[in-house]
């Protein structure tokens, strides 16, 4: 995070707070408006610092609007690295790694559902590959760890090929509640409900895999 371009980290105390501030300040205006209409001038006059404080800390927007992306998808790794780790699941079956893979998986999309949403689409509308290719990166991420997890338990799985079944379910799962982000409005009808939800992938992913 430190050897962004056009970023430079804060040392002492104030200037760590003026930062924060800042980034504090592009968050709450990336969620409420879109990255697009997030300007160095909104950011701060919501943050309440001066010009010369947020030139000092960035370049300018794009290093401000780089860096974090790169924030966003890297604690959202380190995330998901931590709860995937095989000592947290040690004594659990098969099933119950999915089970609780799943519902951690759609709680998390749920409470990240605006960020993400609003960063796919500049990515989208700006053909960005830097951020498309973060996400594929954090895709790519948790396919390995549920793979890796469930690979030690491969004689609990009846699908013939396991290591591509589970890739497969995985990176299938993570487009779906993508999609679901990308696609759910406060105007339109959710049509079904995150319990719900939770239920019904548990239960496909389960089946593709032929566990009980």
């Amino acid at each position: 995070m430190e050897d962004l371009p056009g970023v430079h980290p804060p040392k002492q105390k104030r200037s760590r707070e003026t930062f924060e501030k800042l980034v504090s300040a592009a968050q709450d205006l990336i969620l409420e408006r879109g990255v697009a209409a997030t300007t160095v001038h909104a950011i701060i006059d919501r943050a309440e610092v001066g010009v010369g404080a947020f030139y000092a800390r960035f370049d300018g927007r794009e290093a401000l609007m780089g860096y974090m992306r790169e924030r966003f998808w890297s604690e959202a790794t380190g995330g998901w690295d931590e709860f995937l780790d095989p000592a947290r699941w040690r004594h659990a079956p098969a099933s119950g790694v999915i089970t609780g893979f799943v519902r951690i998986l759609v709680v998390w999309n749920d409470q990240h559902a605006s960020m993400q949403r609003a960063y796919l689409v500049d990515a989208l509308r700006h053909e960005d590959r830097d951020v498309l290719a973060r996400m594929a990166e954090l895709d790519n991420v948790i396919a390995d760890r549920v793979t890796a997890l469930l690979f030690e338990r491969v004689d609990q799985i009846g699908h013939p090929k396991p290591v591509t079944a589970t890739r497969l379910a995985t990176l299938q799962l993570l487009a779906t509640l993508r999609s679901r982000n990308l696609f759910a409005t406060e105007e339109l009808e959710e049509g079904i409900g995150s319990n719900a939800l939770i239920e019904e992938l548990t239960r496909a992913f389960l089946s593709y895999l032929e566990i009980r």
